[in-house]
C-alpha cells in the first residue's frame, strides 16, 4: 500500500480520553513496520508488541547499562549501598532479561525526559533544531524537573523505538552489505495520566480502518492486514517507519462497570446535597413576609419590564416620562416606583433592504422598570361587607 505524505497522521496529534476504569487495566498494542532498504522495492518488516501501563521494558541502551551494573555488583566492584533504589531494582530485574528490545518503554520512575515536552516546533519538519533561546529555556526546565511546568500532578509513560539514525561515515562497508547506521531512540507515544481519570496521548490511538462492503461476500468486511492510516517517522538517513497504536484494553466486567457507575452517581448526589445545604445556609429557607401583620392574607406581585424603544416621532432627542396607575386595594411601599423618566435618546433612521436610510425613525431606551405590589384580600372583603 503506497501512501502520499499528506495521507499520514501527524505524530504531534494529542488526544484526550476520559475513562472510569482503573488505569492499571490500560493495554496498548504497537504495530510497527519498516523497510529493509531505502528504495521502494525493499520489503517491509512488521513487528508488534503489547504494553501495559507502567510496564518497564528495557531497550538496548538500558540493557547494556544495567547488565554491566549487575556484573559489577556481583563481582564486588560496586556496592549496593551507593546505588539508588531504582538502580538496584533494575540491576536485579535485568538478570531475567535476555536482551534489550527494539520497542521498549520509559516509565514515570525513570529520569527520561522527552525534549518535545519543552520545545514547541514552529514547522512540521522532523529535523527542526531549537533556537539558542529555546535551548537555554529547555535546560532550565530540565533542571527544575518535568513535573514543575504544570500545576496538576500526573504520571508519564513513553513508548520508544530504536531506529536507524544517520549513516556512520567512520565505518567502511562493502556495497553488498550496505551502510552502517547509528541507532537512535525515538518516542512513538507519550502518555500522561491525571488523577481524575483523564488520559492525554501524543499521538492518540490510530483511527479504525473503514469498513469495506463486498456485495459478492454478502455483507461488510474488513480486509486482513488493513490497519488504517498510520503514523510516519522518517530519520535523517531517509529510513521510513510506519506504526499504529491500538487500544488493546480488555472490556471491563459488566458488574465492575455498574459498580463504577453507581459510585459516580452516589458521588454526584452527595455533591448536589452539599451544594443545596450550602445554599440553604446562605439564603435561608423562610419566605419574606408581605406585610407587618402576619395574620393578614395578601397577594404579592413582582413586575420586571423594559421600555425598549419608540417609533413614529418626528422630533429628535426624545425621552419618556411614565406614570403607573395601580388598581384599587393594591399598594406599593415605594412611591417613586410608580413614576419615572428615561434618558434622552437620539433618533436613528432604519435601513431598508438596499441598505439606504429610510424615513422610519426609532429612538432606543432599554430602560428597566421594577415594581412590587401587593393586595390585601381581607381588607377588600371587609370593605364589601360594610
Amino acid at each position: 500500500m503506497s501512501l502520499e505524505a499528506q495521507d499520514y497522521l501527524p505524530m504531534t496529534r494529542t488526544i484526550r480520553y476520559r475513562t472510569e476504569d482503573p488505569i492499571q487495566n490500560l493495554r496498548i498494542k504497537l504495530v510497527m513496520r519498516s523497510q529493509e532498504g531505502n528504495d521502494t522495492e525493499s520489503r517491509w518488516i512488521m513487528k508488534e508488541r503489547h504494553f501495559a501501563w507502567q510496564e518497564k521494558v528495557f531497550g538496548p541502551t538500558e540493557y547494556d547499562k544495567y547488565k554491566a551494573l549487575a556484573a559489577e555488583i556481583a563481582s564486588g566492584k560496586v556496592k549496593k549501598r551507593g546505588l539508588t533504589p531504582l538502580e538496584e531494582r533494575y540491576a536485579h530485574s535485568i538478570e531475567h532479561v535476555a536482551a534489550g528490545e527494539a520497542m521498549f518503554t520509559y516509565v514515570d520512575a525513570d529520569a527520561f525526559e522527552d525534549t518535545t515536552e519543552f520545545v514547541n516546533n514552529v514547522t512540521t519538519s522532523p529535523f527542526e533544531k531549537p533556537t539558542p533561546l529555546a535551548g537555554r529555556m529547555m535546560e532550565v526546565q530540565e533542571k527544575r524537573g518535568r513535573h514543575t511546568e504544570l500545576s496538576e500532578p500526573f504520571k508519564m509513560m513513553y513508548i520508544v523505538a530504536q531506529v536507524k539514525g544517520r549513516i556512520d561515515v567512520t565505518v567502511r562497508n562493502d556495497e553488498k552489505e550496505g551502510p552502517t547506521y547509528i541507532m537512535q531512540e525515538e518516542v512513538l507515544c507519550a502518555i500522561r495520566v491525571y488523577p481524575d481519570g483523564t488520559v492525554d496521548m501524543t499521538p492518540g490511538f490510530s483511527p479504525k480502518p473503514p469498513i469495506k462492503v463486498d456485495p459478492m461476500k454478502g455483507g461488510t468486511y474488513k480486509p486482513t492486514g488493513d490497519q488504517g492510516v498510520p503514523y510516519r517517522l522518517e530519520t535523517e538517513s531517509g529510513c521510513v517507519y510506519e506504526y499504529w497504536l491500538e487500544n488493546a484494553t480488555e472490556p471491563a466486567d459488566a458488574s465492575e462497570v455498574a459498580a463504577a457507575h453507581a459510585k459516580e452517581m452516589r458521588f454526584q448526589q452527595e455533591l448536589f446535597d452539599k451544594t443545596q445545604e450550602l445554599r440553604r445556609n446562605f439564603v435561608g429557607d423562610e419566605f419574606e413576609p408581605y406585610t407587618d401583620s402576619p395574620d393578614l392574607d395578601s397577594k404579592k406581585v413582582m413586575i420586571n419590564c423594559e421600555l425598549v424603544s419608540a417609533h413614529g416621532f418626528d422630533m429628535d432627542h426624545i425621552y419618556i416620562q411614565y406614570l403607573l396607575d395601580i388598581p384599587e386595594n393594591w399598594a406599593t411601599g415605594d412611591a417613586p416606583q410608580l413614576w419615572g423618566n428615561s434618558q434622552v435618546s437620539r433618533v436613528r433612521h432604519l435601513k431598508d433592504a438596499s441598505g439606504k436610510a429610510s424615513m422610519d425613525a426609532v429612538a432606543h431606551f432599554a430602560l428597566p422598570v421594577e415594581l412590587t405590589l401587593w393586595e390585601s384580600i381581607k381588607e377588600e372583603a371587609a370593605g364589601k361587607e360594610n
